[in-house]
């Protein structure tokens, strides 16, 4: 038996099939090595493209998404009948692209939806702003203010 580089890999050939297996298995890792390499570049041509995509997806979502940097105003109505996931609100108040009398909506667990509503109902029963933070319709932080 005796070894070989080939392609850049240690091959060892055992000498008991002859030279013409040996041709042939030289022909064949060939053509392995050639399909693993070609796979490999679809998939990163592939990665690289989705990656494109997303990035210019996220590019228009962001710039079309009115994005709520910090907006207070007035509660004037609150929707607690898809408790306990999500509240949904309306503001007197323009809030990114959200016109006022459109609803805005804030989901998660159960426990940070019950305070949200407490909080929603206390600025509508007191008269109190709220400070909400969030991408659009969704909010992901709102506060009580202290203003009327």
């Amino acid at each position: 038996h005796f070894d070989i580089v080939l392609a850049g890999v240690w091959v060892q050939y055992n000498n008991r099939h002859g030279t013409e297996s040996f041709s042939k298995m030289c022909k064949n890792y060939n053509k392995k090595d050639m399909y693993k390499r070609r796979t490999t570049m679809k998939s990163i041509t592939t990665i690289i493209t989705i990656a494109i995509l997303l990035s210019i997806i996220g590019m228009f979502n962001t710039a079309f998404a009115g994005d709520i940097d910090r907006v207070e105003g007035h509660v004037i109505t609150v929707e607690p009948s898809y408790l306990p996931g999500n509240v949904t609100f309306m503001l007197d108040v323009k809030a990114g692209n959200v016109e006022i009398g459109q609803w805005l909506w804030f989901g998660g667990t159960a426990e940070q939806t019950k305070g949200v509503l407490a909080t929603l109902l206390t600025a509508f029963t007191t008269g109190k702003k709220v400070r909400v933070y969030g991408n659009g319709a969704t909010i992901a932080n709102i506060h009580l203010t202290n203003k009327d």
